[in-house]
């Protein structure tokens, strides 16, 4: 692995025999950038590293490897701050050029076309790629636990280490059923 402070890869880098290996973690201030971006995103601090391998073929460039985060959160049900980690498995393809069939002006995608972008010019800005790559992997909602209780919305309790003091409301459409009481013999 070569470790690198540039996100940008130029086109004359790579090597039709071999691929090209990188890596970056918090201490390069491009990934470190990319990294804040993402916390802005998210509302949480974040820290990582990646391990990149981009292979060049003939119409396109793959992008391979592994994202690591350790992200400060805060639970969205009961307002704790807690500590997350999340690994993301990254495939990018970078295609020369996007090819539709002639006479055609929609065409449908598949579900291999959703990793697929243009590749444009003779650079790749892999800082793009690994922003979309983190936003991509971090929970729409954090929860510190998949058990987590939250927080009453009547009494603020916090349900995960207390009991709801609220009192249960009965609808006023169903209070004369209350009143009927059953015979058990």
């Amino acid at each position: 692995m070569v470790a690198s402070d540039s996100l940008v890869v130029l086109l004359d880098q790579l090597s039709d025999e071999e691929p090209l290996q990188l890596s970056f973690d918090e201490s390069s201030p491009a990934f470190n950038t990319v990294l804040r971006g993402a916390a802005e995103s998210a509302g949480s601090a974040v820290s990582g590293s990646t391990q990149l391998q981009l292979e060049s073929w003939p119409q396109r460039v793959d992008i391979t490897g592994r994202i690591q985060v350790k992200a400060e959160a805060t639970c969205v049900r009961c307002l704790t701050r807690f500590s997350m980690e999340f690994e993301r498995k990254i495939v990018h393809i970078l295609v020369r050029s996007l090819e539709r069939p002639s006479g055609e002006e929609e065409v449908e995608l598949s579900s291999n076309d959703l990793d697929r972008s243009l590749l444009e010019g003779n650079r790749i800005q892999l800082g793009e790629v690994l922003r979309e790559e983190l936003l991509l992997g971090m929970p729409m909602k954090a929860v510190c636990r998949e058990d987590c209780e939250g927080i009453c919305a009547g009494c603020g309790a916090e349900l995960n280490d207390e009991k709801c003091l609220c009192k249960p409301q009965v609808d006023e459409r169903w209070a004369a059923l209350a009143a009927l009481k059953t015979d058990k013999t």
